[in-house]
């Protein structure tokens, strides 16, 4: 596991423009209080990896590990588990953690490894493959796609599955967009507990690429109450539809065994989850 007693890559700054997940990002900060299990999404997501981990026997390979809230959830179940991330200071934030009180005794604390979902080679196979809260969508063309799709093949034991979670996009909302009234959401600074305000400024659709950019401002807060910090943060994704998504699948050597509308086994259907789970072919 990455040594958690490295000096914090979460630095102040100056407000500047980045990506969401870029250096150390107020959303990087604030991460774990605006996302959490309660999020609607997500809601039976950790039962759900953990029914799958359990019916192949592990080990886990997690894409997109973020701050470690499901390779913790599923290693205090007594699974190995492996958590893949781009992000060094999300990193950070999963190596600080413990695992869950009332863990089994034979769970062990995950491991992280920064690197690319559409090009890695760690050198072993596992048994589960998961891509939670819509980390796949982070990949904006069909070509990166296609290279994570079969990257994770080439990781995946003979018997092993892979589960994905992605948004259904709304065809309506795409078609008929109007700009949103400002959102605002309330998280808190992981290091000092301050408040980080986000606001949701703006929204670009590109129809034709299908992709989806969000502008926010993010804005931390001094123990006044003052604003210390802002940041323009740009959130960039690319909706997939579902059968999109299961040629992708197909191209990179899987096939489709279970398919549902939410973690908790409902029927698939249009603006919904779309949870898969896959198997070699």
């Amino acid at each position: 596991m990455t040594d958690s007693s490295h000096p914090s890559p979460l630095t102040s700054g100056a407000r500047s423009a980045r990506g969401f997940y870029e250096g150390d990002s107020l959303h990087i900060r604030a991460y774990d209080t605006l996302h959490g299990s309660t999020t609607p999404c997500v809601q039976g997501d950790i039962d759900f990896y953990a029914g799958l981990a359990g019916r192949t026997g592990g080990p886990v390979l997690e894409i997109g590990a973020g701050t470690g809230r499901v390779a913790w959830s599923l290693a205090g179940r007594g699974h190995k588990v492996t958590g893949l991330e781009l992000s060094p200071a999300m990193i950070w934030l999963a190596c600080r953690k413990s695992l869950p009180q009332g863990h089994t005794t034979a769970a062990a604390s995950p491991t992280f490894i920064q690197g690319d979902m559409r090009d890695f080679d760690l050198g072993a196979k596992f048994g589960l493959i998961t891509a939670p809260f819509r980390t796949f969508h982070v990949l904006l063309t069909p070509e990166d796609q296609l290279a994570s799709l079969q990257t994770m093949r080439r990781h995946l034991t003979e018997d092993g599955l892979l589960a994905l979670h992605l948004f259904d996009p709304r065809i309506d909302d795409l078609s008929s967009f109007r700009k949103p009234p400002q959102e605002e959401r309330r998280g808190r600074d992981a290091e000092t507990g301050r408040t980080i305000v986000a606001r949701l400024e703006d929204v670009d659709i590109d129809r034709f690429n299908q992709i989806l950019r969000n502008r926010w401002l993010y804005s931390l807060e001094g123990q006044d109450g003052a604003v210390e910090r802002q940041e323009d943060l740009i959130l960039t994704v690319r909706w997939t539809y579902r059968q999109e998504m299961k040629h992708l699948l197909a191209r990179a050597d899987f096939t489709v065994v279970e398919e549902y509308g939410d973690f908790l086994g409902g029927q698939p259907e249009h603006g919904k989850e779309q949870v898969l789970v896959c198997m070699p072919t």
